[in-house]
Formats: C-alpha cells, structure tokens, sequence
C-alpha cells in the first residue's frame, strides 16, 4: 500500500521542467499545484498540511534550495507550515500573505494570486 505521505505531487515535473533559479510552491492539494503552474510557477503537493520525512527527502533530492509557503490559510495549514520551517535544513523558506481573505490558492484569482505578498 502506498500512502500519500510517500510520494511528492508534481515532483517529476519539477525534475522535468524546473527553471533552478525559481522557487518551488508547497502545496496541499493537487489542485493547487496545478493552479501555481498554470500561472507560470512551479509548485509541489504534499496531500495534507504537514510534510512527510520522505516528501522532504525528495524535494532534497530534487535540489530545491527555495519554497514558497502555498499551504492552506487555516490552522491546520499554519502549523504544517510552523512544523516545515522549524525542521527544514538547506531550504530557504518564503512565507506569503494573501491580498483578500481567502484560505486556498486555488480559490484566487489570477489578479489575486499575482497580488500575493512573498516575503
């Protein structure tokens, strides 16, 4: 049985198609991946709000030095987000603020989503 903590959405894209100079979106679901790289970037899923030891072994693996915060706006997604900064080595970290009060990036808009703080 494979469970979703042992595999890392869009990482083969990412190895594929990944311009090294561009940070790599966390994500929760699917879904906001994709949004991310429809709008031009590039982005993960971890399916869940917290990452797994193996997901992080393999964004490790995958060279990814950079990653912008794109979990969820809820507390679930705060935490994961706390726990990944607090056990991250090697990555720099980018935390985000959305324009409007909205908790999914795939509930934005293109304006919105092109509007979001990174910092």
């Amino acid at each position: 049985n494979i469970k979703k903590s042992d595999y890392l959405f869009g990482a083969y894209q990412v190895a594929k198609f990944w311009d090294r100079k561009a940070p790599i979106w966390i994500c929760e679901s699917e879904i906001d991946a994709l949004t991310c790289w429809s709008r031009g970037g590039y982005a993960v899923a971890i399916g869940g709000s917290h990452i797994s030891r193996i997901q992080l072994n393999i964004l490790t693996q995958l060279g990814v030095r950079r990653v912008i915060d794109g979990l969820d706006k809820d507390e679930a997604g705060r935490e994961g987000w706390k726990n990944f900064c607090t056990y991250v080595k090697g990555i720099s970290t980018y935390n985000t603020k959305y324009p409007v009060n909205k908790k999914d990036i795939n509930d934005l808009t293109d304006k919105e989503f092109f509007a979001i703080k990174i910092y």
